[in-house]
C-alpha cells in the first residue's frame, strides 16, 4: 500500500528527467559551470523560469563588465583625490565613437582590411 502512490508518479518522474537533461545541456553550452547547474535545479524549482534565469544571469554578467570596469577604475581615482563621476557617459561615447570610426574606416578601405586593425588606428 506504501508504494501505490510512489507507482502513480512515475510517469511524471519520467517527465523531468529529460527536462532536466535539456537544461544541463542548456547551462553548460551558456558557458555556466556543471556545479552551478546542479545546484540551481535543486535550489529553484520553477519550471521554464530556470530557463530564463540562466540567459538572464549570463547576459547580466556580460553587459554588467563594462559598468564594473568603469567603477572599479573610478574608485581607484577617488581614491587618489579626484572625483569624476561621468564615467559611463564616457564609456559610452567612446564606445559609439569607436564603432563609428570603424564603420567609416572599413567603408573607405573596402572588404579586405582587418577589423581589428581598424579598431586600433
Amino acid at each position: 500500500m506504501k508504494f501505490k502512490i510512489f507507482e502513480s508518479t512515475i510517469p511524471v518522474m519520467m517527465g523531468y528527467v529529460p527536462l532536466g537533461f535539456a537544461f544541463g545541456l542548456y547551462g553548460v553550452s551558456m558557458g555556466v559551470d556543471t556545479w552551478v547547474m546542479g545546484l540551481t535545479s535543486v535550489m529553484i524549482y520553477a519550471g521554464s523560469v530556470e530557463f530564463l534565469l540562466i540567459a538572464f544571469i549570463v547576459s547580466a554578467i556580460r553587459l554588467g563588465m563594462t559598468l564594473l570596469f568603469g567603477a572599479t577604475g573610478e574608485t581607484i581615482t577617488e581614491k587618489s583625490g579626484h572625483l569624476n563621476l561621468g564615467i559611463p557617459g564616457v564609456m559610452c561615447v567612446g564606445a559609439s565613437c569607436g564603432c563609428y570610426a570603424e564603420y567609416l574606416y572599413l567603408t573607405a578601405a573596402g572588404e579586405n582590411v582587418n577589423g581589428i586593425l581598424a579598431v586600433l588606428i
